[in-house]
């Protein structure tokens, strides 16, 4: 469902290029949409997030291959909030690490939701500095509700961001290249 995922088959298996077509995931764009400044308002209110404040959605489940220990880390150093959403049995110790780098009040725990356009649309940007995923459809969710993305060299989302534009790419664990993507936007 991707080019690197394409690479990763010809390097691991041998199979010929040509026999390998990539074909991307899809979603729904007529539902996936910037919201209006009406509904950012609301959805601000309604979860909690300042008006003014810079907030980055970070939306997965498996905390740890997702990179969210790197994207606490990368917000303790901003004033930006990060909204988490999705769940990880180990929640409790990334809330400690939020709480031990000083940022626990920025730092908001929404738990898995079966909808998450409303994050996406309450949110300036999307934060996933994954260790590794093979096509995370939060990348194009994201996009499609005019959010730019921060993501890593080993997520299959990045073929889609022309940097400084549309988002940033960065090592996953490249913090300080983090911070200052998150800057930037």
């Amino acid at each position: 469902n991707a080019a690197m995922i394409k690479q990763e088959i010809i390097e691991d298996f041998a199979v010929p290029a040509e026999k390998i077509h990539v074909i991307y995931n899809a979603i729904d764009a007529g539902k996936f949409c910037p919201p209006t400044p009406g509904q950012r308002l609301q959805l601000r209110q309604q979860h909690g997030i300042p008006q003014d404040a810079h907030c980055l959605v970070f939306v997965g489940s498996g905390f740890e291959r997702k990179g969210l220990k790197a994207a606490i880390q990368a917000i303790a150093a901003t004033t930006s909030h990060l909204l988490v959403v999705g769940k990880d049995k180990m929640e409790q110790h990334y809330r400690q690490l939020a709480s031990d780098a000083g940022c626990q009040d920025r730092v908001h725990f929404a738990g898995m939701q079966p909808q998450t356009l409303d994050f996406y649309q309450l949110a300036d940007g999307l934060l996933l500095p994954t260790l590794y995923d093979p096509f995370p459809n939060v990348i194009l969710e994201a996009m499609a509700c005019g959010l730019p993305v921060i993501t890593s060299t080993h997520c299959v989302g990045a073929e889609f961001i022309t940097e400084g534009r549309n988002g940033f790419v960065t090592d996953a664990l490249d913090i300080a290249a983090m911070i200052q993507a998150i800057k930037q936007l």
